[in-house]
């Protein structure tokens, strides 16, 4: 037989526990945290690369590829050397698999719009558009970057 009175107060226990933790979720406020990963980030080189991967390029570029989109920020990268730590992840994930369209086409959208990189972008899809040169997408990506964002007119209008 079923108890009412027991589920009934378990119920209004159950909601009063609710509502403390509203109410004490809601006066503690935690700080942001702020993590540069441009300080902090590990690239390989490229020449080191090939003695590293033991013959899994496209696992290793995958695994970077899911944790590089889960470490992206919104921090602009004001110097214009190619520095950029997400350029130098997308330089080594494009390296060991040079057929990885989604590091390309996402990698070089980020670079160019969020990261404010345009230079990192242009080198990612001119890299991408080694492998895949009749892409429309690609093309069209690396033709805004290069017309809008380096103001190099000729050559984004080709």
């Amino acid at each position: 037989m079923i108890k009412i009175k027991e589920n009934v107060i378990f119920l209004i226990f159950l909601i009063l526990l609710i509502f403390i933790h509203g109410k004490v979720n809601s006066k503690i406020k935690l700080g942001h945290i702020n993590y540069n990963y441009q300080k902090h980030s590990i690239n390989f080189k490229k020449e080191h690369l090939k003695y590293l991967n033991i013959g899994l390029n496209n696992f290793l570029s995958k695994i970077m590829w899911i944790s590089t989109v889960l470490k992206f920020d919104d921090t602009h990268y004001k110097k214009r050397d190619l520095g950029s730590w997400l350029f130098l992840k997308l330089s080594t994930i494009t390296d060991l698999d040079p057929f990885f369209y989604d590091a390309f086409l996402y990698g070089g959208q980020y670079l160019s719009i969020i990261k404010d990189d345009p230079l990192g972008a242009e080198y990612i899809y001119k890299k991408g558009l080694m492998n895949f040169p009749k892409d429309f997408w690609m093309n069209l990506n690396t033709g805004y970057n290069a017309f809008f964002e380096l103001n190099k007119k000729n050559e984004g209008i080709h």
